[in-house]
């Protein structure tokens, strides 16, 4: 899988690859200060031994202020360990010429030895024991051939070649034990720091980039949009921010399960990253929702906005490309996306602006049916600013009483009032009246149609129980529209059932009202909760007939006990011959199958004649009354 090539800031943590100078640096600063407080004493006892400063204090005083100058912080580890090594050579082989092979001053050069296999390897430590063993072999030839005083004693009958001799044998071989011992010690450490190194790396991946697909998450493109914002306003080029969201995903994982959906996202993951430049970025933002930055499109505004929708047309046709299911065979899954194009220069608008523009177009996209792209413009801002707007509103009607019932009568043959289709207002404080199609579809997408639909129930049946005890009102039934989404909660047989039973109404005064689309997807559950409610003595209505894909085998399954002719047919059903045939056609089958019909939209003598006429005796409509609110609803039942 391609991935974008750019580096930032967020990309790197500091100090994470110095763990190994860190460590040294730590050892090296403690030794050399050891070292620096030991030599001082040791100047100091050797200035008193021999009465006065010579060229070995001389030669110490040196070295102790080389050891305390390198622990100035400017110092690398290397500087800090040569140094010391320095130190420790020098002084180890050069006491040895003054007092002769003791095993002091040998310790010391050994010392160098050690350290120097901590910190630059075994071999370079074998070179410099194998020096200093040849140093102390030349003292050795120097002292047998006099030209080597010392301050030791021989011992009786042994050669002076001979006790260095021994002596170099006895560094050579403990060094060497002891550079092999510090060697291993030291590479063990390496291997844990190394360890470290990766578990580092794989949490700074799992911090940066998204574990499922690869590409960079939502922190890592945050950073490069600033990267791409700042070289927008020094190059002087315009760039482009899409924002990219899956259609219908949801059906992925509803129907084959989430290691399914994780496989289409990755897919779309890798097809997003082919069809970008290597230099531009590709990310997922979050579930189903992918981001892209497309740098250096032009410095022109119109030649820009071009590449954008280029660039946005390619990854449309790559992601509308099938995507075989390799949990399932002989399946694919063809879902498109919705792509929102906002334009990019410098820092014009914010990295949240831009963001922000980005989804509110691929919103429209949405709303203008998906599989498209659309281009930021002011207007979309404003529009989606007021629906946020509404929908804030709409989460607070019911809770401040803004909803009103209003009712539209419906009459029969006799021109009398037999019942009402109970229709939704809102009252808005400062918005005015607000009527159902401008608030009605927004309930459904957020689910507040759920609790707005509960209290529509337990008004009506309210106000039914309130009729139940009025002679001349208690054969009113009410009309309820119940949207699928309703009616698709799994309590709502059980609401509406004890809501009929805590009011005490007679159950056929309420009447539910349903369309076609219910009958489109999970037919067996709509029977069974239809079948629940109507043995409780619920009826229905089958809302909008003849305008979907009306079936009679759902006709004959369903529980309806009404049928209502769309007011679209009955509109033109005196100009136009085959609404009229329709409609015929209707009333006749509605009859075979034992319901009732009902017409809406009535709106002229001659289309209540002709209704009257085909057989239908049942109306609503504005030839009658408009909807209105319960006061004058219950004044035209005096009429």
């Amino acid at each position: 899988m391609k991935r974008s090539v750019i580096r930032s800031a967020g990309d790197a943590s500091p100090g994470v690859s110095d763990y190994e100078n860190i460590w040294k640096l730590r050892i090296l600063n403690r030794a050399l200060w050891v070292v620096f407080a030991g030599s001082v004493g040791a100047i100091g006892l050797w200035i008193f031994r021999r009465g006065g400063f010579d060229k070995g204090a001389l030669l110490g005083g040196v070295f102790t202020t080389l050891v305390f100058a390198s622990l100035h912080p400017r110092f690398s580890w290397r500087f800090k360990a040569v140094i010391l090594i320095f130190d420790f050579t020098l002084v180890g082989m050069y006491f040895p010429s003054i007092t002769g092979p003791r095993f002091g001053p040998l310790c010391l050069a050994g010392a160098g030895c050690i350290v120097v296999a901590a910190f630059f390897g075994r071999l370079p430590a074998y070179l410099l024991a194998l020096a200093d063993f040849a140093g102390i072999m030349a003292y050795g030839i120097l002292a047998h051939l006099g030209w080597l005083k010392t301050l030791d004693i021989p011992l009786p009958g042994e050669a002076a070649f001979m006790t260095w001799f021994q002596a170099g044998i006895v560094f050579l071989a403990a060094n060497t034990v002891l550079v092999m011992m510090v060697d291993e010690i030291v590479r063990s450490l390496a291997v844990s720091i190394e360890r470290l190194k990766r578990q580092h790396a794989i949490s700074k991946s799992l911090a940066l980039y998204d574990n499922l697909t690869g590409l960079p998450n939502r922190k890592l493109f945050q950073d490069r949009l600033q990267h791409a914002m700042a070289a927008s306003a020094r190059d002087l080029q315009y760039g482009a921010v899409f924002f990219i969201d899956v259609d219908n995903f949801k059906n992925i994982n509803d129907t084959s399960g989430h290691a399914s959906g994780d496989y289409f996202l990755t897919t779309v993951a890798e097809r997003l990253s082919d069809v970008i430049k290597p230099t531009d970025t590709a990310a997922r933002w979050g579930g189903d929702e992918f981001v892209v930055i497309a740098e250096n499109l032009s410095s022109s505004l119109t030649q820009a906005g071009q590449a954008a929708e280029k660039i946005g047309e390619k990854i449309l046709e790559a992601i509308n490309v099938p995507i075989a299911n390799p949990y399932a065979k002989g399946q694919s899954y063809q879902n498109s996306v919705s792509i929102g194009i906002t334009l990019m220069y410098g820092h014009i608008h914010s990295a949240d602006e831009l963001l922000k523009r980005a989804d509110i177009a691929m919103y429209q996209a949405k709303v203008g049916g998906k599989n498209r792209l659309r281009n930021f413009d002011v207007d979309m801002q404003k529009q989606v600013e007021e629906r946020l707007a509404l929908e804030a509103d709409l989460k607070e009607a019911l809770r401040k009483s803004e909803f009103e019932l209003h009712f539209q009568p419906q009459y029969n043959s006799q021109h009398k009032v037999f019942g009402a289709e109970i229709l939704l207002r809102w009252r808005h404080a400062t918005r005015g009246m607000i009527f159902p199609g401008d608030f009605i579809p927004l309930a459904e997408e957020t689910g507040d149609i759920i609790e707005i639909g509960k209290w529509v129930i337990r008004m009506a049946c309210l106000k039914l129980q309130e009729w139940g005890e009025q002679d001349t009102k208690k054969h009113l039934v009410l009309a309820i529209n119940v949207s699928p989404k309703q009616f698709r909660e799994p309590g709502f047989a059980e609401m509406v059932r004890e809501t009929v039973r805590q009011s005490g109404i007679t159950p056929a005064a309420l009447k539910l009202e349903l369309t076609e689309s219910l009958m489109l997807e999970n037919v067996d559950e709509t029977i069974q909760k239809m079948e629940q409610l109507k043995g409780v003595g619920v009826g229905f209505s089958l809302d909008d007939f003849g305008t979907g894909y009306s079936s009679l085998a759902y006709l004959k399954r369903l529980p309806f006990s009404q049928l209502k002719i769309d007011q679209s047919f009955v509109r033109d059903m005196t100009s136009d011959k085959n609404d009229a045939i329709l409609i015929r056609t209707i009333i006749g089958m509605a009859a075979n199958l034992n319901l009732q019909v009902i017409a809406e939209g009535v709106e002229t003598p001659e289309q209540l004649g002709a209704l009257s006429e085909m057989g239908c005796h049942a109306y609503q409509g504005f030839h009658f009354s408009r909807p209105v609110p319960l006061a004058e609803f219950e004044n035209l039942l005096l009429l």
